[in-house]
């Protein structure tokens, strides 16, 4: 009974390297804030990126069961039952330990796990409508959470801060790179995602529009001109290989592959976590 939960294909499926690409919204929330206190924000971080991500993920990969690369594993194992009940129990754990950081935070964290649900369970598949999957990933990953870390260093919301819708926008303009190469896949699942509408083409422009929407909300919204500059001095690697990658893809549908999608993720994660992490460290 034992090994059928503690087994390499579970421990890969929770997919736990992948929280690397949302922790960039946790280190920008964290380095706009006057005070920290460093504890909470530790449990914060453990909360989200070793509990509740994985818990998605793997819930994620459970009701999808998929055969094909999904985001950080090319080959993805067979989904058991055993992964779902793992799942349900990190869930317990994370809302569990939210207590401990403040209430309100912990119905921040249960309204994500709800929403996590939805995206992916059969129930409702949020994940099968394009726009309504889009906006479910982008706004309760990007926004929400955004103002979860907010709340749980105990500071007042600012349900209108540009710099939490920022946050959003900047998912919301990779989001739908990571879904290019699964159109086939999603397709015979039944899902419609917002790349499987907008076409390969369409998503590297609708990438580059929103991504220049946040740059500007960026410009507006930061506190000074360097963090500005910091921020882009961060994402010009993955600026340059988007472009490159949009160059290829035009002339080559094939190169819209997981290799260079998970190249873009990369790019694009390491250099706003490099940036917010500088910004925080020196804010």
């Amino acid at each position: 009974m034992r090994s059928a939960y503690f087994n390499k294909n579970n421990l890969l499926l929770l997919r736990i390297h992948f929280s690397i690409f949302l922790l960039p919204i946790f280190l920008f929330a964290h380095s706009q804030m006057d005070t920290i206190n460093w504890t909470t924000a530790f449990l914060v971080f453990i909360i989200l990126h070793l509990i509740i991500y994985p818990s998605s993920n793997a819930y994620n990969s459970y009701m999808d069961q998929d055969e094909t690369s999904i985001g950080g594993l090319e080959h993805p194992p067979k989904a058991t039952e055993s992964l779902l009940h793992i799942s349900y129990v990190l869930d317990g754990v994370g809302i569990l330990l939210s207590i401990f950081v403040s209430s309100y935070f912990a119905v921040f964290v249960f309204i994500y796990v709800c929403i996590s649900r939805f995206y992916s369970g059969w129930s409702l598949r949020l994940k099968q409508y394009p726009i309504l999957g889009y906006l479910a990933v982008v706004i309760f990953q990007g926004y929400f959470i955004y103002q979860a870390c907010i709340q749980a260093q105990g500071i007042r919301l600012d349900w209108f801060n540009a710099k939490a819708f920022a946050s959003s926008l900047l998912l919301g303009a990779v989001y739908p790179l990571t879904q290019i190469y699964q159109h086939k896949e999603d397709m015979q699942r039944g899902d419609t995602t917002i790349s499987m509408k907008l076409g390969i083409r369409g998503t590297f422009v609708f990438t580059m529009l929103l991504f220049g929407i946040a740059t500007l909300v960026l410009y507006f919204s930061l506190p000074s001109l360097q963090q500005f500059i910091l921020f882009n001095v961060g994402m010009f690697p993955g600026v340059l290989f988007f472009f490159y990658w949009m160059r290829l893809s035009f002339k080559d549908q094939k190169q819209a592959n997981y290799k260079n999608t998970m190249w873009m993720n990369i790019l694009s994660a390491l250099g706003l976590n490099i940036s917010f992490l500088l910004l925080l460290l020196f804010r």
